[in-house]
């Protein structure tokens, strides 16, 4: 045994043997250093490129919850409708219905006032008949014409499949300035709309 370790052929096997072995384990673990590397690259990237954006964006101040809150309820207070107008927003309703065709025979009328929130509430309930066309662009200009209402509910009825008139409810809510005097009666029939 000893004579076969000195044997110049074996100590060139076992060189040859140790190198080989070597090299696949190099092979083996250089897909995965490539991946680590790659890994590292793409995490250094990320960083350089949110630093970027943040030195890029100007600098907002927070402001405190209590002051941001206090700007979206006077933002909100500026855009309730007046009390002392509220025949006028009624008329302009009534007058978009009359344009777009819209039959309606009786109109319900509820008003709240919110004192906690310091502004009134003037709920409108309209059944109305008229194709569907009509009532989605009525809809949209009652929106548009008077921008502090809003569309509480719309519930649409056909009687028959091939009938092209609708029969619909309209709640709309149109938001006030707090005012202690009456708005209006409860429920009032108004004869009205294009028939």
């Amino acid at each position: 045994m000893v004579l076969a370790l000195y044997w110049p052929g074996w100590t060139w096997f076992m060189g040859l043997l140790f190198s080989l072995t070597g090299a696949a384990l190099v092979l083996l673990a250089v897909p995965a250093w490539q991946g680590q590397i790659r890994q590292g690259e793409h995490a250094l990237l990320q960083r350089q490129q949110e630093s970027e954006l943040k030195s890029a964006l100007p600098a907002v101040p927070m402001q405190p919850v209590a002051s941001r809150e206090r700007k979206q309820l006077q933002a909100f207070y500026a855009l309730l409708g007046q009390t002392r107008h509220v025949e006028q927003q009624l008329r302009t309703i009534f007058a978009l219905a009359e344009k777009h065709h819209i039959a309606f025979r009786q109109a319900d009328y509820k008003t709240s006032h919110h004192r906690e929130g310091r502004y009134a509430t003037l709920q409108i309930g309209l059944p109305v008949q008229a194709t569907y066309p009509a009532i989605r662009r009525f809809v949209e200009d009652v929106l548009l014409a008077i921008p502090f209402a809003s569309l509480d509910e719309i519930a649409l009825r056909r009687e028959t499949p091939a009938s092209t008139v609708l029969e619909a409810t309209l709640r709309f809510t149109v938001f006030l300035e707090s005012d202690e005097t009456e708005l209006i009666s409860t429920s009032v029939a108004t004869e009205g709309g294009a028939p």
